[in-house]
């Protein structure tokens, strides 16, 4: 399609994409706020409430992308055009989500917050997060994407949770601390694996590493998910600094560098 219309697309998709989470949010949309619907459950893998401030970043990452994209000059960005069309699908995705888990049909939605996951996932794979870019490159599109895929990676892992129990299958037989310790393990796995990917992806680690604490806050009370959640920070960061240490050996340092002059 053309430039101009591809980039007006993408500013009103994610216009409406934007009312629709203000909606969500204050409770417009479905009668409760979303932050209230995930804690009516008691799911030991949802964060405390605090760590979903992280949708702030995530919004003003979002923005810049968007006011970026838009401008003439990047009309005809191969990094921007090969992601735009996901960026359309993952705010249909998005706000499908919503108007789905605002209806407490929680089965439903996961399809759509999968769909979210693998949308982000394929736009980290054709940024090629990790591989030499140009600053704009890095800052506008990279750093975003990389945050938004962070805070989703939990965000999905929570919404099946949260799917099982509302089904009356709470704990799979396991009890509610090994389930949780299980989601949390599995996400430590899936956070490394993009990590290395990504060469040493700080913005991606920080993100989940600022969700993962949500989780030991709210879950203190129970040892056994906070401290599993606590052995997960400490993996994620080691993962983070050995993927750093690899990206800066003298021998990799030429094709491995994150942000080209």
């Amino acid at each position: 399609m053309p430039g101009i219309v591809r980039q007006l697309l993408v500013i009103l998709v994610y216009a409406v994409t934007l009312v629709v989470n203000s909606m969500a949010s204050s409770g417009a949309l479905g009668g409760t706020p979303t932050r209230d619907i995930s804690n009516a459950y008691p799911i030991l893998f949802v964060p405390a409430n605090i760590t979903f401030s992280i949708w702030g970043v995530i919004y003003l990452g979002l923005t810049a992308f968007v006011i970026f994209q838009a401008l003439p000059a990047q009309r005809e960005n191969p990094a921007v055009k090969r992601i735009s069309g996901l960026f359309i699908l993952s705010g249909l995705f998005n706000m499908v989500w919503l108007v789905l888990f605002q209806s407490f049909q929680f089965w439903a939605s996961v399809p759509f917050m999968l769909g979210l996951l693998g949308s982000l996932i394929a736009i980290y794979l054709r940024l090629e997060v990790g591989k030499p870019a140009s600053r704009s490159t890095f800052w506008f599109l990279q750093v975003p994407f990389s945050i938004y895929m962070g805070w989703i990676t939990i965000a999905t892992i929570a919404n099946i949770a949260q799917a099982f129990y509302a089904s009356g299958a709470t704990e799979l037989g396991l009890g509610g601390p090994v389930w949780a310790a299980i989601m949390l393990v599995i996400g430590t796995v899936v956070i490394s694996a993009v990590i290395l990917h990504g060469r040493g992806n700080i913005a991606y680690a920080l993100t989940a590493i600022w969700a993962v604490a949500g989780i030991v806050m709210k879950q203190s009370e129970t040892p056994l998910v906070a401290g599993t959640a606590l052995v997960m920070i400490g993996v994620i960061v080691a993962v983070l600094a050995y993927s750093l240490w690899r990206r800066r050996k003298p021998e990799s340092a030429p094709s491995l560098r994150t942000v080209r002059t």
